[in-house]
């Protein structure tokens, strides 16, 4: 009769069947899983958020604000919005490119920076100086657009940020608390006995 037995297999044998060690192993795969989901979502949605507050930030900043008429120069390529005020009403404007040409501006509503509401958008065909004049109306203000499609998209990529990451969270409580209750029921029968 052999009476050998492997020390090495028979500690994993019983590591496997101590009281609370799946509980400790599911504990820890949960909070791991917990910590992939959270931190990468946190980042994303705070990167995100910053973004469109930055973006928000310059064009109550830097826009240049103007009633019947202006000028402002323009690189080629570059886009530009023109934005009412919130509770105002939109003058009708005439947009002249350096080359002496109307410039057809895309109707752009949808989105408002603090007291201002994008309206109309165009981009610059040709770098120069840009020649605008408006009919009556309320002052108007000159910016960067930010266009329904980004603003709709930071928000959604903040949201579902936020869901993952409160996700995250919970996977997180749930592999602590798996962990220690398998902790507990590894000392518990040692400690009663």
């Amino acid at each position: 009769m052999n009476t050998q037995h492997d020390p090495s297999g028979t500690k994993r044998h019983r590591a496997a069947t101590a009281p609370g060690w799946s509980l400790r192993r599911a504990g820890k795969v949960l909070l791991i899983l917990g910590l992939v989901v959270f931190v990468p979502s946190a980042a994303i949605g705070t990167h995100r958020a910053v973004d469109l507050h930055a973006k928000m930030a310059v064009v109550e900043s830097e826009g240049v604000p103007f009633t019947t008429s202006t000028q402002f120069d323009l690189a080629g390529g570059q886009a530009v919005g023109l934005y009412r005020p919130e509770s105002g009403s939109m003058a009708i404007c005439d947009i002249v490119d350096p080359q002496g040409q109307d410039v057809d501006v895309v109707h752009a509503s949808g989105v408002t920076v603090g007291d201002w509401s994008l309206e109309f958008s165009f981009t610059a065909q040709h770098a120069g100086t840009y020649s605008m004049s408006c009919g009556d109306g309320d002052s108007m203000l000159i910016a960067s657009p930010l266009t329904p499609a980004f603003v709709a998209l930071s928000w959604m990529v903040i949201v579902l940020s936020i869901v993952f990451a409160a996700c995250g969270v919970l996977l997180v409580v749930l592999g602590l608390t798996l962990g220690l209750v398998g902790r507990r029921k590894a000392v518990g029968p040692t400690a009663g006995g």
